[in-house]
C-alpha cells in the first residue's frame, strides 16, 4: 500500500470522527434535552377510595333481587258458554282458552246413542289454546286462574299482578262458524322476546296409531 493511500484512508478516519464529534453528538444530546424538558403526558392512576366497611345485611340489601314467581291462584275453577254456528263453546279461567266445545249433529260413532263430538274427544285433553313466553319469570302463569265476564259478543277473561296484566277475550254468534279469539299483555316489568300461543292435541291412550299434531 502506497504513501497516498495511507493518507487517503487516514483523512477518511479524521473527518468519519468530526462529524461523529462535532454534528452526531451534539444532535442526540439537544434532543435528549428537549424530551427531558417537556412535561410528562402520563396521567397518574388516581388511587382506588377504600371500600366501606358494611354490615354483610346492608350489602344484602343492596343488591338486585331476583323476581320471584307469583304463587297459583288459588281462584275456583270456573267456566261460560259462547254459542257459535257449530255448537256450545266453553271458556274456562285457567290457562287454556277453551275447556270443551260441543258440536251439533256430529257423534263419535254411527250409533245413535253414540257419544257427540266434542273439544275432548277430538284433542283428548281438557283444554285447548294456551299462551307462553321465552321469558322463565312469566312461567307460573300456566298455574294461575283469572275472572270471567259475559259481555254482548262473548267471553273477557282477565288476570293482572305486579307484572302483568293479561286480558284474552273471545267472542262469536250463531250466526258464524267460528269464534274469535284477541289476546292483549301489559308488561309492567321486563317484556319477554317472544309470545307463543299453542293449539295441541294427544293421542288416544287405546289407540297406538294416534299421532300427536
Amino acid at each position: 500500500m502506497d504513501r497516498k493511500t495511507l493518507i487517503a484512508i487516514g483523512l477518511c478516519f479524521v473527518i468519519f470522527l468530526g462529524w461523529q464529534k462535532l454534528y452526531i453528538e451534539p444532535r442526540l444530546e439537544s434532543q435528549k434535552m428537549a424530551q427531558s424538558a417537556a412535561p410528562s403526558t402520563t396521567a397518574a392512576k388516581p388511587e382506588q377510595p377504600a371500600a366501606a366497611s358494611q354490615p354483610a345485611g346492608a350489602v344484602q340489601a343492596n343488591a338486585p333481587s331476583k323476581a320471584q314467581p307469583v304463587a297459583p291462584s288459588q281462584v275456583p275453577f270456573e267456566q261460560k258458554t259462547l254459542e257459535t254456528g257449530t255448537g256450545v263453546a266453553r271458556i274456562g279461567n285457567a290457562n287454556r282458552v277453551f275447556t270443551g266445545w260441543e258440536l251439533h249433529g256430529y257423534r263419535t260413532g254411527i250409533s245413535g246413542q253414540a257419544a257427540a263430538v266434542d273439544l275432548k274427544s277430538v284433542t283428548h285433553q281438557d283444554g285447548e289454546v294456551e299462551i307462553a313466553f321465552d321469558d322463565p319469570n312469566y312461567a307460573y302463569l300456566s298455574n294461575v286462574r283469572g275472572t270471567l265476564a259475559q259481555t254482548p259478543s262473548g267471553v273477557v277473561w282477565t288476570y293482572e299482578d305486579d307484572k302483568i296484566k293479561l286480558v284474552r277475550e273471545v267472542t262469536g254468534a250463531v250466526s258464524q262458524a267460528s269464534a274469535g279469539l284477541r289476546i292483549l299483555a301489559q308488561f309492567k316489568a321486563a317484556p319477554p322476546k317472544y309470545a307463543f300461543i299453542s293449539m295441541t292435541a294427544q293421542g288416544a291412550d287405546k289407540d297406538p296409531e294416534a299421532q300427536d299434531r
